[in-house]
């Protein structure tokens, strides 16, 4: 079954690309497949070109980014890793086994119908535009792989909305683990992705994300505000009050005064979770959590929510 959910990810790996791979990343582990890439392994011993056939040769689906046709800044050539990539399991699905002819794949270009003019031997295949728009990467790798997923996917929108906030907690999960985003490697990253999916199933499985260092069966307001005080930003760092009697209704907080703070709640079940959309000050988070636990529900008025689906 693994190579039922794997996923080639051909695409350039220079800096400038760098948005459009890291969304390309997350899209593919978001919607539960697992991505396979050259960046994945370096061994010196083992010839690049038979490291991809191997990697190929362990796909069903393939993700072939062609836009990178410009010519270099320093060879003044363009770069023909990709084709020639996208050739070889074009190959490996046409001449292979019965295994390999299952393939299938995505294939990318900047703008539509140029790859006509550089490729035109693929002429007649349907062919994704990305506009270099991390978005747009994104949702059209969900509704691809949404046709080849057993599980009812998330819209892609909602990915989208999940990545950028992954974004916004990348910083502070590095920092827990004494890492940079901007050194971070390709299997770090990879890392950091699957730890903030499984936060969403948690959610789903508990009801509330159980991952506090302590816990306060009756805490006092200064407990309170002592704790979200301590908050540490990232996505291992929580406050969370939990209703007496019940797992399902909680409130719930992470981030940290320099990073901002994420403010969510739960109503009974995961289909009444709700995530503020305000930038609210730490006092704020701290006057909410000590009118939760007084029974008192002004503060649902007083900043505006959007439900918040984990599913």
């Amino acid at each position: 079954m693994v190579y039922e959910r794997n996923v080639f990810l051909n695409c350039p790996f220079d800096e400038e690309y760098v948005p459009l791979f890291q969304a390309a990343v997350f899209s593919i582990l978001d919607c539960g497949f697992t991505v396979r890439c050259s960046l994945e392994t370096s061994d010196a011993s083992q010839a690049r070109i038979q490291k991809i056939y191997d990697q190929i040769g362990a796909c069903k689906y393939g993700i072939h980014d062609l836009s990178r046709v410009q010519l270099g800044k320093h060879s003044n050539l363009p770069r023909f890793n990709m084709p020639l990539e996208l050739g070889i399991f074009l190959g490996a699905k046409f001449l292979g086994s019965t295994k390999q002819k299952q393939k299938m794949c995505l294939v990318f270009d900047e703008v539509p119908y140029r790859y006509q003019r550089y490729l035109s031997d693929i002429a007649g295949q349907d062919i994704s535009t990305h506009r270099n728009n991390p978005c747009t990467m994104i949702v059209e790798i969900r509704n691809w792989l949404a046709g080849f997923s057993s599980e009812k996917l998330p819209s892609g929108s909602v990915i989208w909305e999940r990545y950028q906030r992954f974004q916004k907690e990348l910083k502070g999960s590095c920092d827990a683990k004494m890492q940079r985003p901007e050194e971070l490697t390709y299997n770090d990253y990879v890392h950091h992705v699957e730890e903030f999916i499984r936060q969403k199933f948690d959610i789903l499985e508990t009801g509330y994300k159980n991952r506090w260092g302590k816990t306060l069966n009756d805490p006092l307001l200064s407990n309170i505000r002592e704790a979200i005080r301590k908050l540490k930003g990232g996505i291992d760092s929580f406050v969370i009050l939990i209703k007496s009697g019940s797992g399902f209704s909680f409130l719930q907080v992470h981030g940290s005064n320099k990073d901002g703070f994420d403010l969510e709640y739960q109503d009974g079940s995961v289909n009444d979770h709700y995530r503020c959309k305000d930038n609210l000050t730490e006092e704020q988070v701290i006057a909410t959590f000590q009118a939760y636990s007084n029974g008192d529900e002004s503060w649902k008025v007083k900043f505006s929510w959007k439900r918040h689906k984990w599913w």
